[in-house]
């Protein structure tokens, strides 16, 4: 397992045609929540456990050795990243490291979910390393992502539609010059959910796994380029709701 390859997307057949833009994504996840009543934390557990899984499957058939290393960002996608890391942890005993990409936690509002997950990582590893954005380019931690196992890019999921600044920019460029395997939690940071455009820099994954359903921009414009192999998780959300937009898209 390198983290060059593969090269482009890979996809079971027909996968293509069940995909949905992010707005559709975003409406089936509050209906689990409001009327379903599924807690966002359960969904949020569920999503980190299914990356975990394939993090795991990665692990056992790779001959590199090294940390595991989650990058998390300030939004619930770094909440997924931060169930990743606990349940790594909690399988491995060791050898799991985050880095948060982000302005402080503690003084800017993020969700209850994150905030949560946050305390229990806390509660439970190693600290985690701050990469606050008016911080200067962290040349020296760039330069050890070449070291890890295996990367999860846990910065940005669907929700990501405007250019990156710093210091997620420079983060995102190292990452794939390190050519270190790469799991993407959702969707391959940087990548536009809808229309597959690089929004300034994209992580090159070498897997991605997605929640609910594939996104538009996995099949258009750079997707293909970046998603890897593809696999999509179920968390929750009910497949009978999930079936009926994929047929209303498609009609």
């Amino acid at each position: 397992m390198s983290g060059a390859e593969p090269a482009r997307g890979e996809w079971e057949p027909g996968l293509e045609r069940r995909a949905l833009p992010r707005a559709v994504i975003r409406e089936l996840d509050r209906r689990a929540i409001e009327e379903w009543g599924i807690p966002s934390f359960a969904l949020m557990e569920s999503a980190g456990r299914a990356c975990a899984e394939r993090v795991l499957s990665l692990l056992r058939r790779s001959p590199r050795r090294g940390l595991v290393h989650v990058l998390v960002g300030p939004g619930n996608n770094g909440g997924d990243g931060l169930v990743i890391a606990r349940t790594l942890l909690q399988a491995l005993g060791s050898g799991v490291r985050v880095s948060y990409l982000g302005a402080d936690p503690t003084a800017v509002r993020v969700s209850d979910d994150f905030r949560l997950n946050w305390k229990l990582w806390t509660g439970l590893g190693p600290p985690i390393t701050q990469v606050h954005p008016t911080s200067p380019a962290p040349g020296t931690w760039l330069s050890t992502l070449a070291d890890d196992a295996l990367v999860v890019d846990a910065l940005f999921g669907h929700g990501l539609s405007r250019p990156l600044g710093e210091p997620w920019k420079s983060a995102i460029d190292a990452l794939n010059a390190a050519r270190v395997p790469v799991l993407a939690v959702d969707v391959p940071s940087g990548l536009d959910a809808d229309t597959g455009e690089v929004l300034g820099a994209a992580v090159r994954a070498t897997q991605t796994v997605t929640f609910i359903a594939p996104k538009l921009g996995f099949f258009r414009g750079a997707g293909p380029e970046h998603i890897g192999r593809l696999h999509v998780a179920e968390i929750g959300v009910p497949q009978a709701w999930i079936e009926a937009e994929i047929a209303r898209a498609r009609a």
